[in-house]
Order: structure tokens, then sequence, then C-alpha cells
């Protein structure tokens, strides 16, 4: 047989960083890496939107990245795995005409591990104007709902948003602005990126090796294997859908092939219970690997990725080897799972401990420096509220303590009693933070210090002179001058805020002047004649009606809710009771609210949060599902066709 020419060795691969070439392979080897490309391209799906569609290009691609690295794969591990058998496994991963990579780079969950790495690379760093000056003003208009919610101790919505904006365009009108923001990176951070994801996809690599060579295959798929594996759906991306007559193939392959069932199910089954992967992984060393692979900084391994497919290395295009560490990394973030679907009661009715019960020890010298400076003595006894404050500067809530039962949850889950105590009292300071920080930002702008200090005049320093008497009335005056300033700075400071919140006050009163109206329209309706309306009063929509702006819907019974979803695509519901973080509204167009299902600790929230951003809200009529449909589909015409 003649063997096949080197695909791509025009192409000068990275791996890591570090340049590597093909190798020359016995005859018999590279004509068996060849044709196994060859023949996995030939069973590739034809429509472009199956997960099992890869393009010819993109293939070539694959075969050239995985030819350069086979040296250094041998090189790694001589004296364990035979030539053959290496060459043999990095042709299955690569060729597997499936497109998991791609995929789930474009996931918002995914990037969104990169944005918050890049933010704390970023923080604090010489670098940092740079870094704010290459992001958009704002970010994407509908960039809130697609990321997901989160609300992060260190870096404010806005900043990741604007960088999300940028990622998740990156190969469009994003792509200067990423490859600006990874040009900052120095060398050193850069080149431990690339180390960390090179280092977990040869740590995965040698798992799937052990099930290659270890495993014992089935010399008859069909005589007692269990039934076909269902393959899961990847994180961040959509499920498998498979072309009629290429699934049955491949699954049937699959059953007879536990590494290429390591490698098709790796995504889908990472973090699944043990139950399940015995189920789907048939073979406990399969179980035994793969449960073992894990990723320590998984926010480092999406930025990784990212640096190395701008870079267009290697590790970018292994196809399934790649793909085994981008979709762990995401499933490794807190919402690798899926967005929260609603927030607990984080804390219940007490208050904290104000006994002195503690007795105080100063450090001792030479200790870490940054421990509280307490101004107490030995042996002096002091509070639980004491020592937060020592350490924090933050008071105490003085009427509520962590909630027992969200402490009893996480116990449920397998935390320690006192890790679980911790974590319900971090959450419940997280909420009293968060709303500090809400109303901190709408009292004090971000630019109204910057705008005051700028303005202040440079005074210059006072004339010395030799007389004592002058040098005290000057340093008198000196002190004097700063107290007026100060008290200049405070007044004109006071004056944005009643500024500020007296239009505030003028945009509710025209709010609450609107909302009152619809209401006394509800009202009239529901007096005069139920649901039907008059006649050729509201504009002709056809259901469904596909809602264009960003509308939320709260309230009704979970009948009502369940008639009115399909009716209008696009309108985004929250389930009775499931109230989402509040920053979620910020973006919405018009919130809706059916309030015969809607409990008033539940609607003053949402009436609240509507006020602060100048949200409009309006209120279903009708009991009928699709009538409230009309309803909302009439408005939205109507608004379109007047330009409101």
């Amino acid at each position: 047989m003649t063997v096949k020419k080197k695909a791509g060795s025009g192409k000068a691969w990275r791996f890591a960083g570090v340049p590597v070439s093909p190798i020359d392979l016995p005859p018999q080897i590279e004509s068996s890496f060849s044709e196994r490309f060859l023949f996995e391209r030939d069973l590739r799906s034809h429509n472009p939107d199956s997960l099992l569609y890869v393009s010819i290009a993109a293939m070539r691609t694959r075969e050239s990245a995985a030819r350069a690295c086979l040296g250094l794969f041998r090189e790694q591990f001589s004296g364990k795995y035979s030539v053959d058998e290496i060459v043999d496994a990095v042709a299955t991963a690569a060729s597997l005409p499936v497109s998991v990579t791609e995929r789930c780079a474009k996931s918002p969950a995914f990037l969104l591990g990169a944005a918050l790495w890049l933010l704390d690379y970023f923080d604090g760093s010489d670098l940092r104007d740079q870094f704010q000056s290459l992001l958009p003003e704002r970010p994407e208009s509908d960039m809130i709902f697609r990321v997901p919610l989160l609300d992060d101790l260190i870096h404010s919505p806005d900043d990741i948003l604007r960088l999300m904006t940028v990622l998740c365009n990156r190969d469009g009108t994003g792509r200067d602005a990423f490859c600006g923001i990874l040009h900052l990176i120095d060398t050193e951070a850069a080149a431990a990126l690339r180390s960390k994801f090179k280092d977990c996809l040869l740590d995965y690599f040698n798992r799937y090796m052990e099930v290659c060579t270890r495993v014992k295959r089935s010399s008859s798929p069909d005589d007692a294997l269990p039934p076909v594996p269902d393959f899961p759906a990847l994180p961040g991306i959509d499920p498998f859908r498979m072309d009629s007559g290429f699934d049955s193939l491949e699954i049937s392959r699959a059953k007879g092939s536990p590494d290429v069932t390591f490698l098709l199910l790796t995504p889908g089954l990472v973090g699944a219970s043990d139950a399940e992967l015995r189920d789907q992984l048939y073979f406990r060393r399969s179980v035994n690997l793969l449960r073992g692979f894990t990723i320590d900084d998984p926010h480092a391994a999406c930025a990784a990725y990212l640096l190395l497919e701008k870079e267009g290395d290697a590790l970018a295009s292994l196809n399934m080897l790649t793909s085994a560490v981008i979709t762990c990394a995401e499933r490794l973030l807190p919402w690798g799972i899926d967005e929260v679907r609603a927030f607990p009661k984080t804390f219940e009715d007490g208050k904290p401990d104000y006994k002195l019960r503690y007795t105080f020890t100063a450090p001792d010298e030479g200790s870490a420096e940054d421990l509280p400076a307490v101004p107490a003595e030995d042996g002096q006894k002091l509070s639980e509220a004491q020592l937060f404050y020592f350490a924090t500067g933050y008071a105490l809530p003085r009427k509520a303590v962590p909630s027992q039962a969200l402490t009893d949850w996480f116990i449920r889950q397998g935390l320690p009693e006192q890790r679980a105590r911790e974590f319900a009292f971090g959450a419940m300071l997280a909420f009293y933070l968060d709303d500090l920080r809400e109303r901190a930002n709408l009292m004090f702008p971000d630019d109204a210090d910057d705008e005051i200090i700028d303005a202040e005049p440079v005074l210059e320093e006072p004339v010395q002179t030799e007389e004592p008497q002058y040098n005290a009335q000057i340093t008198d005056l000196t002190r004097q001058i700063k107290d007026l300033r100060r008290a200049l700075y405070e007044s004109e400071r006071m004056t944005k805020q009643f500024q500020a919140k007296l239009l505030e006050a003028e945009q509710r009163s025209a709010q609450e002047h609107t909302e009152l109206s619809q209401l006394r329209e509800v009202l009239y309706q529901l007096q005069s004649g139920g649901e039907q309306g008059a006649p050729g009063t509201e504009p002709v929509v056809e259901l469904p009606w596909q809602v264009t702006r960003r509308v939320l819907i709260f309230g009704g019974h979970e009948t009502w809710l369940k008639a009115i979803r399909p009716l209008l695509p696009g309108a985004r519901f929250f389930e009775p009771g499931s109230l989402p973080d509040l920053g979620a509204l910020k973006g919405a167009d018009v919130i809706w609210i059916q309030a015969n299902a809607i409990s008033h600790k539940f609607f003053y929230r949402i009436i609240n949060a509507a006020r602060k951003w100048n949200i409009p809200v309006r209120y279903f009529g009708y009991a009928s599902a699709r009538k409230c449909a009309e309803q909302l589909a009439a408005e939205e015409l109507t608004d379109t066709e007047t330009g409101g």
C-alpha cells in the first residue's frame, strides 16, 4: 500500500508554545495513521447543524496538529506505551468527527471563567488602565441575559459584561480588543497558562491511554453487553444531534471500543454520579480513571484555551483531547451545571453574640503585620461582635443570624458541620454586602469624587518666614483653608446627592402615575365586562407572538404559566416565588405582572427594583392565558407602530 503524503507538513506547529515537528514513522504505522483520518472523514455528518459535522479543512487541521505532536507524546510516555499504541490513540482522539471543542469554546459559561481570570490578572496591575481602555464603553444590550447570573465580590457586573462582550465576539467585532487584551499578558504569565493546559491535557491523555491499553475490548460487541449508552447533553452547548445512518454505526463501534466510549462520554460525565458512570462506561477501570480526572484552576484553564486558540497552538486542535480539558474546566466552575433558579433566604431573626466571653491575646512580636491592631490589653474580655469589628471594620447585623435551614442544607450536601456554618455565615454577609453595594452605587456615582477632586484648585505652599508668630498664623490659616475646602467638598457632594434624589423622585412619580393609570384600566375591564373587551379597540395580533423586547413576566398560577409560555416565545418567565438576583432585571424593557398569584413580599421587591431602574410595569387584566398573551402582544405592536 502506498504511504500517504504527510498532511499539513508545511505548518509550523507549537505545543504549549514550544515548536514541534512531525516525526518519521514506520510505513505500516504511518499508513494506519493516515487511513484513520480518511475513514473518519468519510463517516462525518454532512449536516452543518449537527454536532457530528466537521469540515474537510477542520479535519485536515486536526490531522496536521496530531501528526506534529506525536513526537512529544512519544517522548512524554516513553517506556510506558509503545509507539504504535500512542499513534493509534492520538489518531482516534483527533479524528473522531465531532465538534465539541468548537461549540464549547463559544459557551458564555465557559467564557465567563476566562473573563474572571483576566479581570483578576489585570486588577491592581500597572496594565489595568490599558486593559480597561480596550473594553467597550458599555456591554451589548442582551449580554446580561446570555451570561449566567453572577455577583462577584471583586469585580463589578459592568466590567464583567463589557469583557464578555469582547470574548463572545472575538471572531468578529471584538477581535482587535481580544488580541490587544491577550497581548497585555506578560511572558511569564502566558507561559504558566500554556503549561497548566498542557499538564491537564497530558493527565487526561494518560488516563485515556490506560483505557486504550488496559481495558479489555469485546470481540463481539453484541454479546452480553449493556444497553447502548445515552450520550448526555454537554455543558454549555446543545445536546448531540446525530444523523440517521451515522449514529447507529458510531454507537455500535463505541459498544465494542472502550476508548471511543471514554472519549465521547467524557464531556458529559465529568462529575456524574458513580451509578451513571458505571452505567455508561461499563468498565470499572474506565469509571475510576474518569472519576479521578479534575483541574485545580478551571478559570486559568479557560483563559489558557483562549490564548492557545489565538496563537494557533496544537493544544487547541487535538479534538477530543482538547475538549476533555475545556468541558471539565467549565463543569468545575461555580455555574458549571446551570443557572441558579432561586436564591434562599440567607438569614433568620436573631442577634449576634455580645457577651464578653473571649480573652484577648496580643500577637507575638515578629508575627504577621496584617493582623488586627486591637486597642486592648492581654486578658481583656471581648465579644464576637467586637472581634469581627476589629478584623473587618464592619458591624454585624443587629437583627439577623445565619439561616439554620441553609446550614442544614449544606450539611445534607456532604459538607462538614463547621464548614456548613461558615458557608451560611458567608452567604448572609454576601446578601448584606450586595445590598450595601447597590445603595452605595446609587448614592455615589463612580465619577462624582473624581470630578470634584479634579476641580479643586492647587494651593501653593505657604511662604515660610522666620518669625515664629507668623509661622503660627500661617499654620492656623492653612488649617482653616483645609477645613473650608473640606466643607465645600462635602456641601457640593450633598448637593449632587439631593439633585440625584430629586430627579429620581420625579421619575418615580411619573412612573407611578403611568402604573396607576394602567391599574385603573385593568380594574375597569374587570368590573365592566369580564374578559372580552370591546371589539375593534385593540390591534389585531396572531398567536403565538414572537416577543422582540426584553420582557420579564412574574406571577400567575402554574397552569396559567404552562398555557401562556408557548404563546409568547422570547419572553422570560419566572416561576412563582422564584426571584432571581435583582440585577438581572436591570436590562429589561418592560415587566408584566399577573397579580392573581403573587405574594405581597415578592410583588413589592419586583416593584422596588423596577422603580430603581425606571422599568415600566404592566399588569395583565385577564385570567385567560390567551387573552393575556393578546394584551401583551397588542401593546408591543402599538409601541412599535408609535415608536414607543
